[in-house]
């Protein structure tokens, strides 16, 4: 059963970042604006200080192959999203676009979440609990998105690498 609420508060906003290999961009924007999802395709969208009211489909350096005409593989971003039915929705047919694209995650696949915090970067409180969370949690967090295979993103230690072992000597207090 596909599930369209978390039970997160309406306030709370959120993005992801699908990584996927084999799909052909060019076929997969043409199906994706199909649908009923805003979509763009913009190449390095990041360096452009994207709004994020539309997902944005990109290549993605460790992920895309071209041959010079075609290229494939690649990421999409999502536009802002709250927990609500719509935006759940839209996740799904995403992901059912990649995959009818014969787009498949592999171990040099990642999916990103960026949670909005901004409402909270005046409370120091806040941010120290969130590091120690992650301090304590960065190993289970490891071992859950790794799948039920203990699959290892192959560039994990380029791009997603852990911090707990950078920061465990400034934090005085681990027992949260």
């Amino acid at each position: 059963m596909y599930r369209y609420k978390l039970g997160l508060d309406k306030s709370h906003k959120f993005g992801i970042e699908i990584e996927f290999q084999q799909a052909n961009l060019s076929k997969l924007y043409s199906s994706l604006i199909k649908t009923d999802v805003p979509v763009t395709f913009s190449l390095k969208h990041k360096s452009k200080s994207p709004a994020f009211n539309k997902w944005i489909l990109d290549i993605d350096p460790t992920i895309t192959a071209s041959d010079g005409e075609v290229m494939v593989g690649g990421e999409l971003s999502s536009r802002i999203l709250t927990d609500n039915y719509k935006s759940w929705d839209e996740v799904k047919k995403i992901c059912l676009e990649i995959q009818k694209q014969n787009g498949i995650a592999s171990s040099n696949c990642g999916l990103h979440v960026t949670v909005d915090v901004e409402r909270y970067l005046n409370n120091p409180l806040f941010l120290e609990t969130l590091v120690k969370l992650f301090y304590v949690y960065e190993k289970s967090i490891d071992l859950f998105f790794m799948g039920d295979k203990f699959l290892v993103r192959d560039t994990k230690e380029e791009s997603a690498y852990n911090f707990s072992d950078k920061i465990s000597h400034i934090i005085e207090d681990k027992d949260l």
